[in-house]
C-alpha cells in the first residue's frame, strides 16, 4: 500500500490536486494499492473523487499568529507540532506493515512536525518514506536571498539526519534544487523523473499550434502573487504595438480572495482581444486552452509574495510544448536558461517588461512554436508521472497491459 500523504491538499485546483489525479493514473495502471491522504477541510468532492483520508488539520498558508515580530517562528512551531500529532494519529488508525509513504509536498511548515515523526515512529522494518521537496527560490548563497525559508529548513533538516529507522529517500524536482537541499540538509538528495501533473496515460502528443494569430493565455487563480493585476496593462502595452495579438485569461478568483479582482475582471472584458474563461476549468478545457496558446503568461510576483518560483502550469505548459513567459530571478527562469527556445524572460516582473516580452516572441513566433514542442519531446523521453511511479515503486519490467 502507497499512501500519499499530502499536506497541500485541500482544492480541486492547483498543482497538489492534479498531481494528485494524475498520480493516481499510473498507480491504477501498474496495479499499485493506494490512498491519498489530505487536510481535513478539504472540499468534499476533492475527498469523494479521491478516495482521500482528511487528516492534516491545517492547510497550506494557515497563519495562526500575526505577531510582526515573532509570528513566522510561531507558526512554525505549531504547524510542526500539530502536523507531528496528525502523523502520531494516522500511525495508530493504519497497519503500515509492507507500506510505502510519499510526502509529495514538504515545506518549511512541514518538514520539522515530519522528522519527529519519523524520529519516534514505530515504523516496520522496510518501510519506505519519501520526501519530495519543492523547488523553492533562494534557499543557498551568501547569504541565501530567502534567509527565513533557509533557517527553517536548516533546523528541521538538522532533526530529519537523527532519522534512522525507515528507508528514507529524499528528492528535489531538479539538479539546481537538489544541490541547494543537499547544501542546507548535508544529506544526499536525489532528482526522480519529474512528476508533470497532467501526465496521463493515453495523452495525446502535442503540435505547434495552428492560430494565425500570435495567442498569449494566462491560466490558474487571479491572485496578486500570481500577477493577475497586472495582465490590463501588459495587454495594453503589447496590443499598441501589435493589432494582431490575442489573449486567453482564466478569470479565477483566489483563495483567500484577492482585493481588486472584481474591477481588474471587468477591466479585462472591456479588451476587445481578451477572451475571459470565468471560473474552475476541466481537465479537457484546461488543456483545450493551453492547445490553443503560443504562449503561456507568468507574471509571478517577488519571491517574498511567491517562494516556490515556479508552479504546475508553468510546469504543464512545457510539457505540453508551449512556451512560457517568465519573471527573472525564478525556478521557471532557470528552466528556461536551460531551454532558450521555450520561452521568454522577462527583464522585470512589472508589467512594462512583461508587455516587450509578449512582443519579443510573437516577433519570433515560428522559432519559439517550434523550440517548445521540440522541448516537450525531450521533457517527455525523460520525465513525466509514469517514470515518477516507476522511480518511487521499485517497479522494473514492463508497464501491465
Amino acid at each position: 500500500m502507497l499512501y500519499i500523504l499530502d499536506t497541500a491538499l485541500v482544492r480541486r485546483v492547483g498543482h497538489p490536486y492534479h498531481f494528485n489525479q494524475g498520480l493516481i493514473a499510473w498507480l491504477e495502471r501498474y496495479r499499485i494499492a493506494h490512498r491519498v491522504v489530505c487536510v481535513a477541510g478539504a472540499e468534499p468532492g476533492l475527498v469523494s473523487e479521491l478516495g482521500a483520508i482528511p487528516l492534516f488539520r491545517h492547510p497550506p498558508g494557515t497563519v495562526l499568529s500575526d505577531d510582526p515580530r515573532v509570528g513566522q517562528l510561531e507558526n512554525y512551531i505549531a504547524l510542526n507540532r500539530d502536523l507531528y500529532l496528525d502523523l502520531l494519529g494516522f500511525e495508530t488508525d493504519h497497519d503500515l506493515a509492507g507500506a510505502a509513504l510519499l510526502f509529495p509536498n514538504v515545506n518549511p511548515f512541514s518538514l520539522l512536525g515530519i522528522a519527529d515523526w519519523l524520529h519516534e515512529a514505530s515504523l516496520p522494518a522496510g518501510t519506505d518514506v519519501t520526501l519530495v521537496f519543492q523547488a523553492w527560490s533562494g534557499l543557498v548563497g551568501s547569504p541565501p536571498t530567502d534567509t527565513w525559508r533557509s533557517s527553517l529548513f536548516r533546523h528541521g533538516f538538522l532533526r530529519l539526519r537523527q532519522c534512522t529507522s525507515p528507508r528514507l529517500r529524499l528528492w528535489a524536482l531538479d539538479q539546481a534544487a537538489a544541490e541547494e537541499y543537499a547544501a542546507l540538509s548535508s544529506c544526499p538528495i536525489e532528482v526522480p523523473p519529474y512528476p508533470t501533473a497532467v501526465d496521463r496515460p493515453g495523452l495525446s502528443p502535442v503540435t505547434p499550434s495552428a492560430s494565425p494569430h500570435p495567442t498569449f493565455a494566462f491560466l490558474g487563480d487571479g491572485g496578486w502573487r500570481k500577477g493577475y493585476h497586472l495582465l490590463p496593462e501588459i495587454i495594453r502595452r503589447s496590443s499598441a504595438h501589435r493589432a494582431d495579438l490575442r489573449f486567453m485569461v482564466q478569470a479565477l478568483d483566489a483563495v483567500p480572495a484577492a482585493d481588486g479582482f472584481e474591477a481588474v475582471t471587468a477591466d479585462l472584458a472591456s479588451l476587445p482581444n481578451v477572451t475571459l474563461i470565468p471560473g474552475f476549468l476541466s481537465d479537457e478545457r484546461y488543456m483545450q486552452t493551453i492547445g490553443e496558446a503560443d504562449a503561456i503568461l507568468l507574471p509571478y510576483q517577488s519571491l517574498e509574495m511567491y517562494g516556490a518560483g515556479t508552479s504546475a502550469v508553468f510546469e504543464e505548459t512545457l510539457f505540453l510544448g508551449r512556451a512560457a513567459i517568465v519573471p527573472p530571478d525564478t525556478t521557471m527562469a532557470r528552466h528556461l536558461r536551460r531551454e532558450p527556445d521555450s520561452g521568454v524572460i522577462a527583464e522585470t516582473a512589472e508589467a512594462p517588461a512583461f508587455a516587450e516580452a509578449v512582443l519579443a516572441l510573437a516577433s519570433d513566433l515560428p522559432r519559439f512554436r517550434a523550440g517548445a514542442v521540440a522541448a516537450a519531446g525531450r521533457r517527455r523521453s525523460a520525465t513525466g508521472l509514469e517514470r515518477f511511479v516507476r522511480s518511487m515503486c521499485r517497479h522494473e519490467g514492463p508497464a501491465p497491459a
